[in-house]
Formats: C-alpha cells, sequence, structure tokens
C-alpha cells in the first residue's frame, strides 16, 4: 500500500495500436505483459469497489485493525445460527414478494399480449369501418344521381307526353279539316 500508484495513462501508453492496421493479436499480447508487470495493489481494487477514497491511516495501524476485526468475528460466529434463524422470516417474505411478482409479471405479460390482439382487432374492425363508410358515401352518392336522373327522365316523360297530345290533337284538327275538304269537294 505504501507503493505509489501507477498511472493508467502510463499503462495506455505502453499499449501502440497501428489504427491503419488493427493486429488484436500484437495489442493482446501487448496487454498481457502490462498487466503482467503492474502487480495488482490491494488499494487499487479497494478504489475500484468503494463509492469513496478511505482517509490514510498511520502505519501499523492496518495490523491493529486486522486483529480486532479477527477478536469480533470470533466473538460474533457462535451468533450466526441466530442470525441466520432471525433472517429466515426476512427471507421468506423476499421470497414470497418475488413470487408475487413474478405471478404479476405473467399476468401483465398476457395482459399486454391480450392488448395487443385487441389492438388488431380494432385496427380490423376500423378498416372494415372506413370501408363500410366509403361504400356508404358512394351508395348514397349513386342514390342521389339515380334521384336525379329519374327526375330528369319523368320531366322530360311529361314533356314528350304532352307533345304527344298536342300532336294528336293536330292530328285529329287535320283529320276533321281532311274531311270536310273531301266532303266539299265531293258535293
Amino acid at each position: 500500500m505504501d507503493s505509489p500508484k501507477r498511472n493508467e495513462t502510463q499503462d495506455a501508453a505502453a499499449i501502440a495500436i497501428d489504427y491503419d492496421r488493427v493486429d488484436v493479436a500484437a495489442i493482446m499480447d501487448q496487454i498481457t505483459k502490462v498487466a503482467a508487470a503492474a502487480p495488482l495493489e490491494e488499494a487499487r481494487l479497494s478504489d475500484a469497489f468503494s463509492s469513496s477514497p478511505a482517509p490514510a491511516s498511520p502505519p501499523g495501524a492496518s495490523g491493529i485493525k486486522d486483529r480486532i476485526r479477527a477478536w469480533m468475528t470470533s466473538l460474533i460466529r457462535p451468533f450466526f445460527p441466530l442470525i441466520r434463524f432471525i433472517g429466515l422470516p426476512l427471507h421468506e417474505d423476499i421470497r414470497a414478494t418475488q413470487e408475487s411478482l413474478h405471478e404479476t409479471n405473467k399476468r401483465l405479460d398476457k395482459l399486454t399480449e391480450m392488448f395487443f390482439r385487441l389492438e388488431e382487432k380494432t385496427d380490423r374492425i376500423d378498416r372494415d369501418l372506413n370501408t363500410s363508410t366509403e361504400y356508404i358515401r358512394l351508395l348514397h352518392n349513386l342514390g342521389h344521381n339515380l334521384v336525379v336522373e329519374l327526375t330528369k327522365l319523368k320531366i322530360e316523360a311529361d314533356t314528350l307526353k304532352g307533345k304527344f297530345r298536342i300532336l294528336e290533337k293536330d292530328q285529329d284538327h287535320l283529320q276533321r279539316r281532311e274531311r270536310a275538304l273531301e266532303d266539299k269537294t265531293c258535293r
């Protein structure tokens, strides 16, 4: 712990990488050489796993801490079964909660599956409804156009009937006139 820490940039500088021609095997060899040259330090590992750095301790204090820790552990060792027994209900509660969460997740999965199926059905219904609406609009326009055309044909038929009646009257008038002229000429 008293040895100075190596800088990570020094380790990175020891590895040369040619970015134009990347040789993975050569890079791995360099990394293994750097790792073999740098001994693992206990302080480095503790710094990596702790959120805040440990305060600097005076020399010889770590031995006292280790002895106190060993003594406390030996005092607590007979109570380990009791501690486990006390923690058992907590463990069972956690396990029951996990099972409950698992069942809830299963139900949620089923619900989301049902939701997506329902969404697909509503999409199909919407498409069918849209096509039905388009058909209804087309039928409405067709019916409207048929009514307009039938109205025009009825008016035209009434006009033709009127003209036909006029022509009948003219024909009757001309026939009577012809008969009258024949009677005059024959007499």
